[in-house]
């Protein structure tokens, strides 16, 4: 249930060590990864109530030496030891501990040997002739937990990768419109004034209709530049996100009550991220929630380190992700930069988003002026 869950590998990690533990009445029981180079890393460990804890030894990372580890590691199969043939300081520590008897069994993941699952018995009386046997499914949970991990951190990374060439790609957008088309129409609108100006003053329905030209030419500039900063938001780059946003939900369709509690910046894809995420869920709003005001916070989340991001509007509700709404691109745009999203939309009482964005997130800004 907890690999169907997606449950943090830690957490199943100790439940398989748990019940694997007491099903085969072993005293210890934990789980290590293998490494390059033929060392051990230690992920996750239980024991018997009954028995004291042994503690994580040498760090939590040790060599293989002539163990029950180096013989899996070896030959791909499970293994037993007793710890009295075990000359590497993980036998003295063994002993030191009380155990006799230690067995480990393969981790298999998409074909790689990944590392072992361990059972550690104290005294002089060894595993129970089926161990290796009872081991196994607990074993096979293991390795699709770390298989459904690995597919999560994927999936993560193929979305930061489209959203990231997607950013770039509004952003040579948006500088091509700038640098190119406003320029040039900029420089007409120059041009039509100055025929204007030009024109003769007995040609009275020439000067009317340069005036009109020149009119129109820069309301074409200002439609485009609205829609460049839809594209990209320059304001983002030049002044930061609060002036951002401030301008956003000023010149959008919904009126917003703005609280931002934030005094710097933050990573550039952090700070993109949520600016869409805002501009996205203003256009939900407008398309379907019917809501006559949006509140928008910004501040540090209970965990200080972290930011939380609250969009709640006062509209008809029933917004549903499974549906594949506008709150799917949310989503994306969240878990790119390791975040998480809440959504609460019931039938009649508006839809309210939380969007919290880890600490590890936030680290190590680009300094930009």
């Amino acid at each position: 249930m907890l690999v169907a869950r997606g449950t943090s590998p830690s957490e199943t990690f100790w439940v398989v060590c748990r019940e694997l533990g007491a099903l085969v009445e072993a005293d210890y029981a934990a789980i290590g990864r293998f490494e390059d180079d033929r060392m051990v890393c230690h992920l996750a460990e239980w024991h018997d109530p009954r028995v004291p804890s042994m503690g994580v030894p040498f760090g939590g990372r040790w060599p293989m030496g002539d163990t029950a580890a180096a013989a899996v590691y070896e030959t791909g199969r499970s293994a037993r030891r007793a710890s009295a043939s075990v000359s590497s300081e993980l036998g003295a520590w063994l002993r030191a501990h009380g155990i006799g008897h230690v067995v480990a069994c393969p981790v298999v993941v998409h074909g790689r040997l990944w590392g072992e699952v361990a059972l550690r018995f104290l005294g002089s009386r060894p595993a129970p002739a089926d161990t290796e046997k009872r081991m196994r499914d607990f074993v096979e949970l293991v390795a699709c937990t770390i298989a459904q991990a690995e597919y999560r951190a994927e999936l993560v990374a193929s979305r930061a990768r489209l959203v990231t060439t997607s950013d770039a790609t509004r952003r040579r957008i948006e500088r091509d419109l700038h640098d190119g088309a406003q320029q040039r129409l900029i420089a007409l609108g120059l041009y039509l004034r100055e025929a204007e100006e030009n024109a003769s003053g007995e040609n009275e329905a020439l000067r009317r209709s340069l005036s009109n030209a020149a009119i129109c030419q820069s309301d074409v500039v200002a439609q485009l530049n609205q829609i460049s900063c839809g594209i990209y938001p320059t304001t983002l780059m030049r002044k930061g996100l609060k002036a951002a946003i401030t301008s956003l939900v000023r010149h959008g369709p919904v009126p917003t009550e703005l609280r931002i509690d934030l005094d710097r910046r933050l990573p550039e894809q952090v700070e993109i991220a949520i600016y869409y995420v805002i501009s996205e869920a203003l256009a939900n709003t407008l398309k379907h929630a019917n809501a006559s005001v949006v509140h928008i916070e910004l501040s540090p989340a209970t965990n200080e380190d972290a930011l939380r991001l609250t969009i709640r509007d006062d509209g008809v509700g029933g917004a549903d992700p499974r549906r594949g709404s506008g709150l799917t691109g949310l989503k994306d745009r969240v878990e790119t930069i390791e975040g998480t999203i809440e959504v609460s939309s019931p039938v009649g009482g508006g839809t309210s988003l939380v969007i919290e964005i880890p600490s590890s997130a936030l680290k190590d800004p680009e300094v930009r002026s």
